[in-house]
C-alpha cells in the first residue's frame, strides 16, 4: 500500500542554497527540494512510519536526456550529499519532467509528487 506523504518546510535560505547547487549541475534545468514524511507503516514486517526523507527534484535540460541516468543521478547525489547530510535525515533524487507552477510562474510545491514507498527502504 502506497503511504500518505506530508511536505515539511526546511529553511527556506537551505533550500535555496541547495537548489541553488543543483542547478548549477551540467544538464540540470530547475530544480526544488522538499521534505517528505512517511506518514504510514510500510507493507510486511518493516515500518517506515514517521521517517523523514529530503528530496531533491531535478529537471533535466532540453538538451540533455529526457530523464537522469543513474550516472548523472550519482553525481548529484555526492555533489549535493555535503549539504544534505547537515539535515540528518535520509536524502533522494528524483527526476521530473515539467512543474506545476503557481500563478506568480513559481514552483507548487504542494503538487510535487511523493517519494515512491521504496525510497524509505
Amino acid at each position: 500500500t502506497r503511504g500518505q506523504f506530508e511536505p515539511h518546510r526546511v529553511h527556506d535560505v537551505e533550500v535555496r542554497f541547495l537548489e541553488e547547487k543543483l542547478r548549477g549541475l551540467p544538464g540540470v534545468r530547475e530544480a526544488a527540494v522538499a521534505m517528505h514524511l512517511n506518514k504510514r507503516s510500510g507493507s510486511g514486517t518493516t515500518t517506515t512510519m514517521g521517517k523523514q526523507m529530503l528530496i531533491a527534484y531535478v529537471e533535466c535540460e532540453a538538451a540533455a536526456a529526457p530523464e537522469l541516468d543513474d550516472c548523472h543521478r550519482k553525481v548529484v547525489c555526492k555533489r549535493c550529499s555535503p549539504v544534505l547530510s547537515e539535515f540528518k535525515v535520509s536524502f533522494a533524487v528524483l527526476t521530473v519532467r515539467g512543474w506545476s507552477r503557481t500563478s506568480t510562474g513559481e514552483i507548487d510545491r504542494s503538487r510535487l509528487p511523493p517519494p515512491p514507498p521504496s525510497a524509505f527502504g
